[in-house]
């Protein structure tokens, strides 16, 4: 049977291995753990580009952006789930943000 959240009781050590070795804890720039992240993703999937987010709201931010979204396109979403879920659509089709 499949478990979440994995465990794995080493990856504790390798974070505190980077952070003491003075490495960035943000995305301040196309850097570093990052950097190498995001291409080995890209790579896995056969893409040019990837990008990290820090989260799955931003991520469909991101999404929506990506696809230029107009005030009169339709996004479909599950009604039975999180509201962050749906709030990146409310955002990009509310008329405020078309002004």
């Amino acid at each position: 049977m499949y478990k979440w959240p994995p465990h794995m009781p080493d990856l504790g050590d390798v974070v505190k291995k980077y952070i003491d070795a003075g490495n960035p804890l943000s995305i301040s720039d196309d850097s570093g753990i990052y950097k190498e992240l995001e291409e080995k993703f890209a790579a896995l999937h056969g893409r040019k580009y990837s990008l990290l987010c820090s989260s799955g709201t931003l991520a469909l931010f991101s999404a929506y952006f990506a696809l230029d979204l107009h005030e009169e396109d339709e996004i479909i979403c599950t009604a039975f789930s999180f509201h962050a879920t749906a709030s990146p659509a409310l955002f990009f089709l509310s008329k405020n943000f078309f002004l």
